[in-house]
């Protein structure tokens, strides 16, 4: 009968096993989801305090589909891929790993301001456990299971850091002995326990208590304020390489032109030598021009060619892939003409010491330091 039991029991067990395994997993991932939101809610809010508004913001991979298509392009294919200023945008933002690793510092610092607030914000616990002991013979005939009982403990608190500096926490605890197996042997007892510990001298008054959430929520700022400029110098520097590759084949057309018109001029320049209207002095001048076209012609191929190449590395995409930027872009740059700017030095000096990111997180840094001398 003790055996039939015993068995039962790790059946049981087994089962409850696996019910708690699963109820961990959801729980696990309501936490994550809870901290991902957490986190996503404190980069717009930093997002609107620092730039004014807030952008959109995630730390998973995006425009991979753009990506994809091209990595399942044939290589074998002779015309290559069009890309315009935008698709390699999207693909630089995509497969950068420098990109992606300055996205996930600045989540990394929105999820340490979460973990911050929490001291600030109503904290819950709750906890519950359960023992017994075994009695088991040498022979392994026979077992008991539960003849001590199951003993049970079972527990919630909640817990707040006040402005003042006090930390304010309230307990409940239940302890239940052989309740489970012998109700009526069992015994039990509860504990309702309520905690203040208030700072009278060191860490006392808000300017103390709340300076870490404060540096917390400032620091975000500074974090989301860096990786914008980021941004921005991150998309100056890839549409400039773009731009780049599309000079680099304008210049290689113009070089291949002009070889074949020197070419065209030393062929006519030997003609008349041999008809005796110039002399062979000139034509030799026609020869040289034409050897220095097809070195300038050689060159230019070289330059275009290793520009593309550091056009597709930039994109982390492999280099025998075939794809190139798109020379109608270079077309509408051009018909865009360049743009004046109605500005005095003194106005931009002036729009500069205001207006960049840099130079406000600098001053407000300064802030922190005089703040924290207080």
């Amino acid at each position: 009968m003790h055996t039939s039991f015993f068995k039962g029991w790790k059946f049981a067990a087994a089962a409850i096993g696996l019910a708690l395994l699963s109820s961990c997993a959801k729980i696990g991932r309501y936490a994550e989801e809870k901290a991902d939101n957490a986190a996503y809610g404190n980069i717009r809010g930093a997002q609107e305090a620092g730039l004014g508004e807030s952008d959109p913001f995630s730390i998973g991979q995006t425009n991979a589909e753009i990506v994809r298509a091209l990595l399942d392009m044939d290589r074998r294919q002779e015309n290559a891929e069009i890309l315009s200023l935008s698709d390699t945008l999207a693909i630089a933002m995509a497969n950068s790993r420098e990109y992606q690793f300055r996205k996930e510092t600045l989540f990394i610092q929105a999820l340490s301001l979460s973990e911050v607030q929490k001291d600030f914000n109503f904290n819950y616990n709750a906890s519950a456990g359960a023992s017994t002991e075994m009695t088991s013979f040498k022979d392994g005939t026979t077992e008991s299971f539960g003849d001590n009982g199951v003993n049970a403990d079972l527990g919630a608190g909640i817990s707040r850091t006040l402005a003042t500096g006090a930390r304010v926490s309230l307990n409940f605890s239940k302890n239940l002995f052989g309740y489970f197996t012998d109700p009526d042997a069992s015994s039990q007892n509860s504990a309702l326990t309520l905690n203040i510990v208030q700072p009278l001298l060191n860490g006392f008054g808000p300017l103390v208590t709340k300076e870490p959430l404060r540096q917390a929520e400032r620091s975000m700022v500074y974090a989301t304020r860096d990786f914008k400029r980021y941004q921005q110098d991150f998309v100056i520097d890839i549409a400039s390489q773009y731009y780049s590759v599309l000079r680099a084949s304008d210049q290689l057309v113009n070089a291949r032109k002009k070889y074949e018109s020197a070419v065209l001029n030393r062929e006519r320049s030997e003609s008349m030598v041999k008809a005796g209207r110039i002399p062979d002095v000139q034509a030799a001048q026609t020869r040289l021009s034409a050897l220095n076209a097809a070195d300038s012609w050689t060159l230019a191929k070289s330059n275009s060619e290793s520009a593309v190449d550091n056009y597709r590395f930039t994109l982390g995409l492999p280099i025998d892939l075939n794809v190139e930027p798109d020379p109608a872009e270079l077309e509408t740059l051009a018909s865009k003409g360049l743009v004046e700017f109605d500005i005095t030095l003194g106005e931009a000096l002036s729009s500069a010491l205001t207006n960049r990111l840099d130079l406000v997180n600098a001053r407000m840094q300064v802030e922190d330091k005089a703040r924290k001398l207080e």
